[in-house]
């Protein structure tokens, strides 16, 4: 099936990053700034897949495609007219809308758009619902395509964690939608083994556990570890996880307490010497010897996020990169976000 991805526009290379690594097999159909098209190996989206959805950081809409036309408004209409949505001979009764939206410079057609195919979908026996409907219809419009698709959910769908209301705080904390896309580059199924090493407050587990992985955090610090706990136990008594599974240990991440090869993910925001202290001889032996120790516990990929470009040191201990994304954060700050896999 295509699948359509409406991205949010804040980082284009890494929100499309963060959705090719939702699947393992997939051919990409239509690629412009902030709409992504992908031809996927299985027939139909499932459950879970809806879920995985509304926990991509940077996509703000998912639909099912129905139709890819030319921009062209009167093709636009006779693809919506053929369209067939499987509702019609199950429930006269269900509400919808259309909503269009323009990706790149087109023909201020959206609101003629949302009239006249709305009005198709009425007299298909539709009821028309602009605030809360059953299904919404979306047109999107490219450069030189519109893509017509199902919702199957968004951004707003998702029940968010407010950090504000979390017990622990601790200074230097990434936003909660840039931890989501940093787990999602690690492309863990649920039920596998997510590691952070320097856990801090605990931010990339707490989003992991909501994507209902087993969540292992450990830091050298106590007090830190302490807190991590008291957040993830806050977060878990919410009732947004069904069954949280986690455990934090206090350990230095440059002599991890792992056994060879038992971790089916890590991320990692390695300490900029700003806010987070350094801890060791130096940055560059921090960095050696917990890129070793993650080499040897970790079977799956790593991301590994640092004020330094680390490929060449991570490749010369024998990961393989599978990408690498710069992101400004302010003034002279840029995170370097290597993902690499252990060479198995």
């Amino acid at each position: 099936m295509k699948l359509l991805f409406e991205l949010s526009g804040e980082d284009e290379i890494l929100s499309k990053a963060e959705v090719f690594s939702s699947f393992d097999e997939y051919k990409v159909i239509l690629d412009f700034k902030t709409a992504l098209v992908l031809d996927l190996k299985q027939d139909e989206y499932t459950t879970k897949y809806k879920r995985k959805f509304q926990y991509l950081g940077l996509t703000k809409y998912v639909s099912e495609v129905l139709a890819i036309t030319e921009l062209d408004k009167d093709d636009i209409i006779k693809q919506a007219i053929k369209i067939k949505l499987d509702d019609e001979d199950k429930n006269k009764n269900l509400s919808l809308r259309v909503r269009c939206k323009k990706v790149e410079k087109s023909d201020k057609i959206c609101l003629e758009l949302e009239r006249r195919v709305g009005r198709i979908f009425k007299n298909k026996g539709f009821k028309i619902n602009l605030t809360n409907p059953d299904i919404e219809i979306r047109i999107i419009l490219c450069k030189n395509k519109a893509i017509i698709g199902r919702k199957i959910t968004s951004y707003e769908d998702l029940e968010k964690i407010s950090y504000k209301d979390l017990p622990f705080f601790y200074p230097g904390i990434i936003k909660p939608k840039y931890s989501r896309v940093f787990v999602n580059l690690c492309a863990l199924k649920e039920g596998e083994i997510l590691l952070d090493p320097m856990c801090g407050t605990g931010s990339m587990l707490i989003e992991g556990i909501l994507m209902n992985l087993k969540a292992i955090g450990s830091d050298i610090r106590k007090k830190v570890v302490k807190g991590a706990i008291q957040n993830l136990n806050f977060v878990s008594n919410i009732g947004r996880v069904l069954q949280p599974k986690y455990h934090f240990i206090v350990a230095d991440s440059r002599y991890l307490p792992f056994k060879d090869k038992t971790i089916d993910g890590v991320v990692v925001d390695m300490p900029y010497g700003r806010s987070s202290p350094i801890f060791g001889k130096s940055m560059k032996e921090l960095y050696q010897k917990s890129l070793e120790e993650l080499y040897r516990v970790s079977r799956g990929r790593c991301v590994i996020v640092s004020r330094d470009n680390i490929s060449d040191l991570a490749e010369s201990i024998g990961f393989k990169r599978v990408g690498y994304y710069e992101q400004r954060v302010h003034g002279s700050l840029v995170r370097k976000i290597l993902v690499v896999s252990p060479s198995l």
